[in-house]
This record gives C-alpha cells, structure tokens and sequence, in this order.
C-alpha cells in the first residue's frame, strides 16, 4: 500500500539545499520541500510524460528558459543540469520567485 509519508521523507532529504536556495531567493523552504515531495517523491531522476524534469520538475523550455532569462543567460538548461539536485532546486526557487513577483503576481 501507498505511504503518504515517504515522499516527504525523501523530500527532507534535500532541506539542506531547499534552505540555501529559499534564502537566495526568498522563497519558503518548506514550500521548495513540499513542492519536491508532490511532483518528484524526492526522485532527482523523475521525468514526466510532459518531459518535466528532476526533483521540482521543471521544464527546459519553459520554466527553464524563464529562469534563464532572468540570470541574464540565453538558451534553456540541459536534462542533466535539471537531474542536478543543487541546480534543479535553486532552478525552482528562482521560478517561484519569478511567479511571486513578475506580471501575474496578484
């Protein structure tokens, strides 16, 4: 039977950077952890149909492109640079920074 309890444990795993990328991006650590538990399991390696990648599944070209845009770089990130725990969850936090304070912020 399904545990809810072990993708957030696997997901805890990875609070250490969760904590280092919220704080360079003012985003929640918790949110980062519990955004890793629900679309990854804590499964760095998770890919979806729709080719959403790593542990917060982003996708290269959109959520990565926008990501990479805002560091000033141009092009999208790699499906490696995505299975990367350190890259992928900073990836995200900056994404969610994006969403908090770009045009469809409320």
């Amino acid at each position: 039977p399904w545990n809810a309890k072990v993708p957030v444990q696997r997901a805890m795993q990875w609070m250490p950077i969760s904590q280092k990328a919220g704080a360079a991006w003012g985003v929640d650590p918790q949110l980062i952890t519990a955004i890793i538990a629900i679309e990854s399991g804590g499964n760095p390696n998770a890919v979806s149909k729709s080719n959403a990648i790593g542990l917060m599944q982003l996708k290269a070209s959109t959520s990565g492109r926008d990501v990479y845009r805002r560091m000033g770089w141009s092009g999208e990130p790699t499906t490696s640079e995505l299975k990367n725990p350190e890259r992928n969850i900073s990836m995200g936090a900056a994404y969610l920074n994006i969403l908090e304070t770009g045009p469809l912020a409320g």
